[in-house]
């Protein structure tokens, strides 16, 4: 996994007058298959400075400090306040610089802590005090004024100069040395703490809109890119099981046939919708083809063909919404996921709490599948936590941290493989998972996440992936493909929060953008009651595609869209 960001922490200090001058700045970036995640922090040597002071023979010169604080408006570091004094018979140079980076970074995956050399006169001493700025203010401090006494002579400092009645000449040159430091884990001064209701995220469905996304698939934005996971879509067959009275059925099984060869089934969602991919079973355009619905203990079966674009199912039962609710969070949990990783816990706990609230009468669990990279030494590879209550939930999430990585890639297929082993309920039962990353898999290990794709699409699971900072394009190929094939939608976080690094623009035009955690309980209520919710309008941040009172936005191409 890649770290996030260059880590940049920079401190100049200058001391006038009988002071050694000495600029430190340390940077930390990480590269390789498998850093750590951590920042390291490195000071540059002090430059050198060379103060000339000349008095009296048996004159005491006290070089004039002039100590300069900064705080510093972009770095959040603090530079020492430099002192001395210098004693001498024929001429001494006294005062020193010392600087301490310390306390705020421009990152969040790592602290970052680096220490320039202090250098120092005669009888010079140094300190230097860390701290961390917010984005605004200088401070600064005027030297000292330095004094002399002399038998024969009198000197006058002014702050920049230190000068007296002399016969003799001495030259004091000082270099700092260099510090190094590595820093833990830090906070950004421009970014809030972590709190509920900062992240926003865009929502889209791409099966609303299943002509244009069969353009995006094929188009000019995917046709380059390797290591897809590729599953014909083409002829997608959308499957409407109702009950007596014509109403969608939740939890009802639906099986392809090919003759009398089950070639895939899946469960219905409270909408009584289901998605067949025929010939990514096995089957021919063209070919005849059975489609099964069983629920209730009621069975029905349909003939179509391969390439047609729906068909309905009919069964002799009531429907019912689901009473029970199974959520499970799987969570990239590497290097760069640290910018954002401890505000989606906060929003996760968030989320929760008011879904309980919301639905009191549903029974509610919820799981949790952490994944990193196999070959970078990481503390874990997978951790998974099955489905427990809320309170248990929470305080497991909340326990959580990024770390490691190295590369870009990850093992996405890895997190959502162990979704499917865990104990999900069977039935009239919504059945969701939050996948949230911001990193493909790694190239050639596409077919893994097509086999996940798959065993989350037969079991009933709907996955919602959410992407975070930094995903690429095929990274949001993956993940829509995860969403499309298994009858979720895709969220995206977007920059509004300001929160985290940079936020890919993804290939939509028509949505809109709320906070993350109003869209993923509006992502629950539409499963749990079968039906379309919009966004509450005291939510909505702002809108792209101007979509009209219908949710419908007309783009350049003359294609009309359908925002979710």
């Amino acid at each position: 996994m890649r770290a996030h960001g260059l880590l940049w922490a920079s401190m100049v200090v200058v001391a006038f007058t009988g002071c050694a001058s000495s600029t430190g700045s340390g940077d930390s970036s990480s590269s390789g298959k498998c850093s750590n995640g951590h920042a390291s922090g490195t000071a540059s040597p002090g430059t050198s400075a060379t103060t000339t002071s000349t008095t009296s023979a048996g004159a005491t010169s006290a070089g004039a400090t002039s100590g300069a604080t900064f705080a510093g408006a972009t770095t959040g570091a603090t530079a020492g306040v430099a002192t001395g004094s210098g004693t001498g018979t024929s001429a001494t140079t006294g005062g020193v610089t010392s600087a301490t980076n310390g306390g705020g970074f421009t990152g969040a995956t790592g602290g970052y802590t680096g220490t320039t050399g202090a250098t120092a006169g005669v009888s010079g001493s140094a300190t230097g005090t860390s701290g961390f700025s917010g984005t605004t203010g200088v401070t600064s401090t005027s030297g000292s004024t330095g004094t002399s006494a002399a038998t024969t002579a009198s000197s006058t400092t002014t702050g920049t100069t230190s000068t007296s009645t002399s016969t003799s000449t001495s030259t004091t040159t000082t270099t700092g040395t260099t510090g190094t430091t590595t820093g833990t884990t830090g906070t950004t001064g421009s970014q809030p703490p972590p709190a509920p209701d900062l992240l926003t995220s865009g929502a889209w469905n791409d099966n609303l809109n299943f002509a244009w996304y069969l353009g995006y698939l094929s188009g000019p934005d995917t046709a380059t890119l390797a290591g897809l996971p590729l599953i014909p879509r083409s002829d997608r067959l959308e499957v409407h099981v109702v009950d007596a009275n014509g109403a969608g059925l939740g939890g009802a099984t639906v099986t392809l046939f090919d003759g009398a060869i089950p070639l895939f089934n899946t469960v219905t969602g409270a909408s009584g919708v289901a998605y067949l991919f025929p010939s990514w079973s096995g089957a021919s355009v063209g070919d005849a083809i059975t489609i099964n619905a069983t629920a209730n203990g009621q069975s029905s079966s349909v003939t179509a063909h391969a390439g047609d674009a729906s068909a309905q199912v009919q069964l002799a039962t009531t429907s019912a919404l689901p009473q029970a609710l199974d959520v499970a969070f799987v969570i990239d949990t590497t290097g760069s996921m640290g910018d954002e990783l401890s505000y989606i816990a906060v929003e996760i706990s968030t989320i929760s709490a008011r879904i309980a609230a919301h639905y009191p009468n549903v029974s509610q669990r919820w799981a949790l599948v952490l994944y990193r990279d196999d070959d970078c030494g990481d503390e874990y590879e997978l951790r998974t936590f099955d489905f427990s209550d809320l309170n248990t939930f929470q305080g497991e999430i909340s326990n959580q941290s990024a770390g490691a990585g190295g590369d870009y890639e990850e093992e996405p297929e890895k997190g959502l493989a162990a979704a499917t082993q865990l104990s999900w309920r069977q039935g009239n039962v919504a059945r969701m998972v939050f996948h949230i990353a911001d990193a493909p898999g790694h190239i050639g290990n596409e077919n893994g996440l097509v086999s996940a794709i798959e065993g989350n699409a037969r079991a009933g699971v709907k996955i919602f992936p959410v992407a975070a900072s930094g995903l690429d394009a095929r990274g949001e190929y993956a993940m829509r493909t995860e969403a499309e094939v298994t009858g979720g939608s895709y969220l995206f976080l977007t920059d509004d929060s300001h929160v985290g690094n940079s936020h890919e623009i993804p290939h939509i035009f028509c949505y809109v953008v709320t906070h993350l955690s109003n869209a993923l309980v509006r992502m629950v209520s539409m499963e749990l009651e079968g039906k379309r919710i919009d966004p509450d309008p005291s939510d909505i941040i702002r809108f792209v595609g101007n979509p009209d009172a219908s949710n419908q936005c007309s783009l350049s191409d003359g294609t009309t869209v359908v925002m979710l």
